[in-house]
């Protein structure tokens, strides 16, 4: 296990869940655990349960995201104002 102490499965649905752009059971299903022969709802309680265990992860992950997007801002708006200055 890695450091964050999640397995590759668990953290690629952190990770995935974090992006925000497919369910819960979706994720679960990309992340590489096997479903067949399982029903839907099985696996939206699997990934329900999956979801507790690294919500932690996911908040981290959004978080990290948040920040990154914040600094590209600020340097956008750094090098705009540069521009106007030299114009």
């Amino acid at each position: 296990k890695p450091e964050n102490n999640l397995t590759a499965k668990q953290e690629r649905f952190a990770q995935l869940v974090a992006q925000g752009s497919m369910s819960y059971s979706q994720a679960y299903r990309e992340s590489g655990y096997s479903v067949e022969n399982m029903k839907p709802k099985s696996v939206n309680e699997l990934a329900s349960r999956l979801l507790v265990k690294v919500r932690w992860r996911v908040d981290e992950i959004r978080d990290k995201n948040i920040a990154l997007s914040e600094r590209k801002e600020e340097t956008l708006k750094n090098y705009v104002l540069l521009v106007k200055k030299q114009v």
